[in-house]
């Protein structure tokens, strides 16, 4: 692993992500879990206690055929999933979100679940 230097901070790479999106890239952040959405598209980093963090990457939704509505499928990195902390790791994680925010799938990324959009009431 990386070490820190004192100089450094994760916004430091996060930095070219939103020089690369712009005003369209958002940001919240509820406890340890952090959602940047961009596009119609959301990466969900959940962060851990051991300095680690894991990433579902959370597409538009499309219209599923089985179920004839639409449906939301989720991505996982498909190699090394979780992320460390630290400055390379962080860098791989906004090349992922890069990426994907970009249209990238398969092979970078796995499906790994859809979800059932509810009809709007």
């Amino acid at each position: 692993m990386e070490r820190l230097g004192s100089g450094w901070s994760p916004a430091d790479a996060f930095a070219p992500l939103a020089a690369a999106c712009g005003d369209r890239l958002t940001v919240c952040r509820d406890g340890d879990v952090v959602r940047w959405s961009y596009d119609g598209r959301m990466v969900v980093v959940a962060l851990r206690d051991d300095g680690s963090a894991e990433a579902a990457f959370v597409d538009r939704p499309l219209h599923d055929a089985v179920s004839c509505a639409p449906a939301v499928p989720v991505y996982r990195r498909a190699a090394n999933a979780d992320y460390t902390l630290d400055p390379s790791g962080c860098r791989r994680m906004v090349a992922d979100m890069e990426a994907f925010f970009g249209g990238t799938r398969e092979p970078r990324f796995a499906f790994s679940a859809a979800y059932e959009v509810p009809p709007a009431s």
